[in-house]
């Protein structure tokens, strides 16, 4: 088995191949890359961070807890506002909107104001966020929102990393049992097809049943179904539930597979149009926290709300 390094390693190099499905989006890529280049270099979680191990994490994990408590990880203030003015760099260069180079120039210049909503979001999650009103209404929510989450990103990454001789094979939740976040892709392996899902915050992975909707839970076979795109990528398909109308991308992969779906799933959005088209929308983002379909420049979103994910207990 290779190293969590060179795991990540690949994955990076993956990101630098290839091109996006679609034509016109290169510009996107390039973002996807100058992020996780940035990315790499994580920032150290907090003092408080505590990560249990042994019993203690096999028994967090039986009751259905997760093992990451996200607000232990907070990095220094001054760690999260130098990461902040690095990613909003990045964004501003590959942004054609100056709108939204503006609006990201104001999203520091409240004081103790970035830290609060990345406590916040560390807390409560992106839709209590939202819902609370920490982000002012001079700012463009969806830059704020994804300039805190890729501020934590390699955080999330590092410490996924810690857990990885933790035993997850009873987890049983449609959520990461490290950190909580929704998957962003799933895998059907090796014989028989079993399935796992890939977080999109911290990139665990972890087996999950196959017949059942890893965002409301629904496991009605009648109400699940999966569509393929004629001459598109022969090992993917996305799968889709009419209960809550929530679609996920999935990749068919041998057990010996080195690939990345989570990597593959950024260039692969003509999926997500044809999703989208047919009234179905993504239950998590992607790992660079971006709901494709939503505009960065002007904040919007789908005309309802994503479906509603299971909720994550935080602590026992």
């Amino acid at each position: 088995m290779a190293s969590s390094n060179e795991t990540g390693s690949n994955a990076v190099q993956a990101l630098f191949q290839g091109e996006m499905d679609m034509e016109g989006m290169e510009e996107v890529l390039e973002l996807y890359r100058a992020l996780s280049t940035l990315n790499a270099k994580a920032l150290k979680p907090g003092k408080k961070f505590h990560a249990p191990g042994g019993d203690e994490a096999e028994m967090r994990l039986k009751e259905g807890f997760i093992l990451l408590q996200p607000a232990e990880i907070i990095p220094s203030e001054k760690a999260l506002l130098n990461r902040a003015v690095e990613i909003l760099e990045v964004l501003k260069l590959h942004s054609d909107h100056e709108d939204e180079k503006e609006e990201a120039s104001n999203l520091l210049k409240g004081k103790g104001l970035f830290r609060k909503m990345v406590e916040n979001y560390l807390v409560d999650g992106e839709d209590r966020l939202r819902e609370r009103g920490v982000i002012p209404q001079f700012l463009n929510s969806e830059v704020a929102l994804f300039t805190v989450f890729n501020v934590l990103k390699g955080t999330f990454k590092d410490i996924s990393r810690v857990f990885g001789n933790v035993d997850t094979s009873d987890w049983e939740h449609g959520f990461c049992p490290v950190c909580g976040g929704g998957p962003a892709v799933a895998t059907l392996e090796g014989e028989g097809g079993k399935r796992h899902l890939i977080c999109h915050r911290c990139e665990t992975k972890w087996r999950f049943g196959r017949i059942m909707c890893p965002f409301c839970g629904n496991s009605d076979h009648e109400k699940l179904g999966f569509f393929t795109l004629e001459d598109g990528d022969g090992r993917l398909r996305v799968d889709f539930c009419n209960s809550c109308r929530g679609y996920i991308k999935t990749w068919e992969t041998g057990e010996d597979d080195n690939g990345h779906p989570e990597v593959e799933d950024l260039k692969t959005p003509g999926y997500d149009l044809a999703a989208e088209g047919e009234g179905y929308r993504r239950g998590a983002p992607n790992i660079f926290g971006v709901w494709v379909g939503f505009d960065l420049d002007d904040g919007s979103k789908p005309d309802d709300d994503p479906p509603d994910p299971e909720r994550v207990p935080r602590s026992s």
